[in-house]
């Protein structure tokens, strides 16, 4: 009698544990990097449907509908979802404190300028400067491959952080660009 009730129990207790959502946790040793897929993330501005091409780590985003943002809007966290083109990306991290970050992104370059992808972290949270800089380390004149930024050091808080990017913003005079990835180097566990 008690093996019967003590699988029932067992049984009930996996039943509903099934109707749980399993977490996307991440967890890395020492300065480990966790990748986040565009496809994965919240978008504004681009097609419905993200899209696959040669060289990207998944899918990209891409077919841009809205306008891009300035540098300054990126600076200062003065961005509009209804307009802007933006990817979004939300991270959780157990402890405040310095991370890395890079993006990854297809785009064509005018042969002349010195590209850059921008984000915008807590853009919400009222500080005066969230806008980060992350140049290509791709050539310039270079059309529809993925290429990766240099690395940021940005200021994350604990729990959940919201970061906003795009390929490039208005005043670089860019062709087009379609978002595939950001990563994350800490040394703590990151959850998305």
């Amino acid at each position: 009698m008690k093996i019967k009730r003590t699988l029932a129990m067992v049984l009930c207790l996996c039943m509903a544990l099934s109707y749980i959502p399993a977490l996307n946790l991440v967890a890395h040793a020492a300065n480990q990097t966790v990748r986040i897929e565009a496809e994965d993330a919240y978008w504004y501005g681009y097609g419905s449907t993200p899209k696959t091409v040669s060289g990207a780590s998944g899918k990209v985003v891409g077919d841009a509908t809205g306008t891009y943002a300035t540098w300054e809007e990126f600076r200062t966290g003065k961005l509009t979802k209804k307009i802007h083109n933006l990817v979004v990306f939300c991270v959780d991290v157990p402890a405040a404190g310095t991370y890395q970050v890079a993006v990854g992104n297809r785009v064509c370059m005018n042969a002349t300028t010195t590209p850059y992808a921008a984000i915008a972290v807590n853009p919400l949270s009222g500080a005066s400067t969230v806008g980060y800089k992350l140049t290509y380390t791709g050539q310039a004149g270079t059309s529809g491959v993925i290429l990766k930024s240099k690395e940021v050091s940005v200021q994350l808080q604990k729990g959940r952080n919201v970061i906003y990017m795009a390929p490039f913003t208005s005043d670089q005079n860019e062709k087009w660009a379609d978002a595939d990835y950001i990563e994350i180097t800490g040394d703590h566990a990151v959850r998305h």
